[in-house]
């Protein structure tokens, strides 16, 4: 009973986010003593002021994570490092937006989350683009830049995708949670030498 009546107030809370009834709506998970609810609560919060440029979305993904630190759901722990990765590279500060999706990369590698970890990565590169190289200030990994071990981890996913889905970038896009757009164009500017791995396209025959 208790938990249909949770999913419920998750279902009114995501509408009513936008409309300022998000803490009115944390209190009562915490009052329900349901604190993964209101970490998922806080991190639906810092999508929905991401999507109204709204500064605040920093503070309360950087609540979500706090929430979920050495907690059982790792995997939204994963979700939670990644909108606060966004969050901090929409406000400039590329080094800690960097870390944030360093971890869930690593997070979502500890329990065996594929689609999370290569969503992290792309949005990496896709929220950072040309100052990812800045953003690392040309420290090294195990001899390698911070880019690079991004790039090298995708790369390694993405093939591992295409291998399993014997070359469909359909399949392996849903198999890694994003769109065959986003894949298509990875392929085709980071990681040109997976090209050879898809199935041909099959363009379509001009109607007569």
């Amino acid at each position: 009973m208790i938990i249909s009546m949770i999913v419920v107030v998750r279902l009114v809370v995501v509408d009513n986010v936008a409309l300022g009834g998000g803490d009115s709506a944390r209190r009562i998970f915490t009052r329900l003593k349901d604190r993964n609810a209101a970490a998922q609560l806080d991190e639906t919060r810092a999508r929905v002021y991401l999507k109204e440029k709204r500064n605040a979305a920093e503070k309360v993904a950087r609540a979500s994570v706090r929430s979920l630190e050495n907690r059982e759901r790792q995997s939204l722990l994963a979700e939670a490092l990644i909108t606060h990765g966004i969050a901090l590279a929409r406000l400039g500060r590329d080094s800690a937006a960097l870390a944030a999706f360093q971890r869930a990369i690593a997070v979502s590698q500890l329990i065996g989350a594929s689609n999370r970890a290569a969503e992290a990565s792309f949005t990496a590169f896709l929220e950072l683009g040309e100052r990812l190289t800045v953003a690392e200030e040309t420290r090294p990994i195990c001899g390698r830049t911070l880019s690079e071990e991004l790039r090298a981890v995708e790369h390694d996913l993405i093939k591992k995708a295409l291998e399993e889905s014997e070359g469909s970038i359909t399949y392996a896009a849903r198999s890694l949670g994003m769109t065959y757009q986003n894949l298509d164009y990875a392929l085709k500017t980071r990681h040109k030498d997976l090209l050879k791995q898809r199935t041909p396209v099959r363009r379509r025959s001009r109607k007569q």
